[in-house]
């Protein structure tokens, strides 16, 4: 329409031939002129970079035109992923920063132990816990100076404020508390006992040598179709089914003579380390002589070079992975009791009144009744 009046306007001012023509050339010029002008607008308003621009071009795609009135912004680029096999480390309980990693609990003892667990500030003002200066060991210890009265001998229970549904779990131990009336123990369990399962990794009650590994779970799970001989190094001790005695016994198994106690002490003590995974729970320990290469020199753990665990129990149809969730490490000395104290035989006699006369008035006898754990790391499974 626009085009057409531009040409009537010529034909109305100049009658001359040759006027006529320059005012129709001049016409098409300036209408050129508009549509360069027109496109110049529309380049310099659409949002579009020039290195996406050069693409456009090269490839002979249209120029996209959607409005904006700024850039999208960039994604940050994903993780790499990990790769197969590759044990990833979480969580490193060492050094001057240990005790950061845990909660110290005040409550009760659960299993009716004459203990009296203590706050942070009462363990440190007791002496009960403290960094070694050179070896950066952390010690965990009891009273061992007065004769003990109300709940009982005062002592530590740690919990991990972190929590873990599986995972590698290495701890170096280089000496566990012993005596008479001891029950130390390094485990995990999860919320609503024990409907989230329990994992004793390390445990045994006044001077055994033997370690026991358990597991504590709700009714259905059981070990009944495991071979033993062919998946572990220890034997089962007792019951298979884990819900035994309504879980309070569980399912347990017996390690080598020097896992434990004494014994295990002798040696400047070990390691152990519990491997979680949806197909099983495995439990390996090694005396300080014989820890694996890709444990001692902090390089990456490799279980698959590691042989048979001490411990083994067989996740699945019979017993659910799904049993062990979110689970908590605890790391604590208690006495007498459920256990230490059915069992006790010592200067007092036997049974659990004589266990808690023994603990209350011979401090001097738990000296030794103490932890020295060189680190704890925690590692993400494949």
């Amino acid at each position: 329409m626009q085009s057409a009046a531009s040409r009537r306007v010529c034909f109305l001012l100049f009658s001359d031939r040759g006027q006529l023509l320059i005012c129709l050339i001049l016409r098409k010029l300036f209408v050129g002129l508009l549509l360069f002008a027109g496109v110049l607008f529309t380049l310099a308003c659409t949002p579009f970079t020039v290195s996406e621009r050069t693409e456009a071009l090269r490839t002979g795609q249209d120029v996209p035109n959607t409005p904006s009135a700024s850039p999208a912004p960039t994604a940050s680029p994903s993780p790499a992923p990990t790769a197969p096999g590759k044990y990833v480390l979480k969580e490193d309980f060492s050094g001057a920063d240990f005790f950061d990693h845990f909660q110290f609990e005040t409550f009760d003892d659960p299993t009716h132990g004459y203990v009296n667990y203590v706050d942070a500030a009462t363990a440190k003002q007791k002496s009960l816990i403290s960094i070694h200066p050179t070896s950066r060991a952390a010690t965990i210890a009891v009273d061992s100076n007065q004769v003990a009265s109300g709940r009982g001998r005062s002592a530590v229970r740690l919990t991990s404020k972190s929590h873990f549904t599986t995972g590698l779990f290495i701890i170096d131990v280089a000496h566990m508390p012993v005596g008479n009336g001891t029950w130390p123990a390094f485990w995990s369990f999860g919320p609503n006992w024990p409907h989230s399962g329990e994992i004793d990794v390390i445990e045994g009650v006044n001077n055994q040598s033997n370690n026991f590994s358990t597991l504590h779970t709700s009714p259905g799970c059981s070990m009944n179709s495991v071979n033993a001989a062919t998946v572990m190094t220890g034997t089962y001790n007792g019951s298979r089914d884990c819900n035994a005695n309504n879980a309070y016994n569980g399912c347990s198994t017996q390690g080598a003579a020097n896992s434990f106690g004494p014994a295990f002490n002798a040696t400047s003590g070990g390691v152990y380390a519990m491997l979680w995974t949806n197909e099983a729970i495995s439990i390996w320990f090694w005396p300080r002589s014989k820890i694996p290469q890709n444990i001692a020199s902090a390089t990456e753990p490799d279980p698959s070079t590691w042989g048979l665990p001490a411990a083994f129990f067989k996740l699945g149809s019979e017993c659910p992975a799904n049993y062990f969730s979110q689970h908590n490490l605890i790391l604590n000395t208690t006495f007498c009791g459920d256990w230490a104290g059915s069992v006790f035989n010592g200067s007092t006699g036997s049974g659990n009144a004589a266990c808690v006369s023994y603990v209350q008035n011979n401090p001097a006898a738990f000296a030794d009744a103490y932890w020295s754990v060189n680190f704890i790391r925690v590692y993400s499974v494949p």
